[in-house]
């Protein structure tokens, strides 16, 4: 299963009303780990760029450019995004939260089920995890995860010189929204 972990920090003013906080990729980074029967692979790259509407929930998107992702490996990081990613025809991934539920703006810390759509290489499927929440000054620090597999999205397992990795892949996101 692919585990997608996403840390946001909000940064608002009173939520006692509807507020829309945005991001940029400058502001944050994705960390990827995808790990096989005899290695490992780690990959960073820049943030998303998100819209996260926070009232007495959190709903919002969440955009990533997948070129921008690097294994530290030129070779391998052809192979991730031209063979398997085909960051040429899809470019990014997108996760649409849709509902964080019983979430409560006022709590200080506070675990929370979440419900989504997460889309990559053209196939968009349903994720669902837990978020924890915890306030950071006027607004909140978020971590998200939830499992998927990179066989729902049509993207064989990625494999080299017979060296096969597993299907689930772990993904760490870090984003400021203001």
């Amino acid at each position: 299963m692919k585990k997608m972990i996403f840390t946001l920090t909000l940064l608002a003013g009173a939520l006692s009303q509807a507020a829309t906080l945005k991001s940029s990729p400058a502001e944050g980074k994705v960390v990827f780990r995808a790990v096989g029967k005899a290695m490992s692979i780690e990959g960073t790259g820049e943030g998303p760029q998100a819209e996260v509407i926070v009232d007495k929930t959190v709903q919002g998107t969440f955009r990533f450019k997948l070129d921008s992702l690097d294994t530290k490996i030129p070779m391998r990081n052809s192979h991730m995004k031209d063979k398997y990613l085909e960051t040429g025809k899809y470019p990014t991934s997108e996760l649409k939260l849709a509902d964080v539920k019983d979430f409560k703006p006022e709590a200080a810390s506070q675990t929370c089920a979440f419900t989504g759509t997460l889309t990559v290489h053209g196939v968009e499927k349903p994720v669902a995890g837990n978020v924890e929440i915890d306030k950071a000054g006027a607004g909140y620090k978020i971590r998200a995860n939830f499992g998927t597999k990179i066989s729902d999205f049509n993207i064989p397992p990625p494999s080299f010189a017979g060296i096969v990795l597993a299907d689930p892949i772990t993904v760490n996101v870090e984003s400021e929204l203001k």
